[in-house]
């Protein structure tokens, strides 16, 4: 099995039915819910003060998962056979699950912009 085939099947729990592929999906799933919680809160005035710079920690450790995500994603979604024939990579680029994972990053590396594009 190739390194790309093995990070493939750790991605896509439908596929490989592995458990640790439902523990990856789990614990993104998580960090999921964990960044709304922290959005949530966030947003009180209070708890920011008081938790300001965990909220932003934990924002930069969801991104640097995330980005590895989508990376690893674009990288291997060539398994997929739906994928596997010309610009399979740009095809899965433009699909919907990947520009919604795309554009859950992009803002924080546009951070240098005037505006927060975090909406």
């Amino acid at each position: 099995m190739t390194l790309r085939k093995w990070a493939f099947n750790l991605l896509e729990p439908s596929v490989s039915g592995s458990k640790a592929a439902r523990t990856i999906e789990l614990m993104l799933i998580v960090l999921i819910f964990l960044n709304i919680v922290a959005i949530l809160l966030e947003s009180i005035k209070e708890v920011n003060q008081e938790y300001g710079e965990f909220f932003a920690s934990l924002e930069t450790f969801s991104i640097i998962i995330f980005s590895i995500e989508y990376v690893l994603r674009l990288w291997t979604c060539v398994e997929n056979p739906k994928y596997q024939k010309s610009m399979g990579r740009l095809r899965y680029a433009a699909s919907g699950l990947a520009l919604i994972d795309l554009f859950s990053i992009l803002p924080f590396y546009f951070s240098f912009l005037p505006i927060d594009l975090r909406f």
